[in-house]
């Protein structure tokens, strides 16, 4: 039963996602917005996406 589960977790997502803890896995399921066309590396967007590896984002 695992191993089947497993065979079509892969169909679905690359083994490279699976191989994540799940807090990463969560967070690449995510997207976020912001205000701007731009951030300092120090900014609170940029520490977001750092430290909960955010899937994507978007500028508003």
């Amino acid at each position: 039963m695992i191993q089947k589960t497993l065979f079509i977790l892969s169909l679905i997502f690359p083994l490279s996602i699976l191989a994540l803890p799940v807090e990463k896995q969560i967070g690449q399921m995510l997207m976020l917005g912001f205000h701007g066309t731009s951030a300092p590396a120090n900014s609170q967007i940029c520490q977001d996406i750092r430290r909960y590896h955010l899937g994507g984002g978007y500028l508003v």
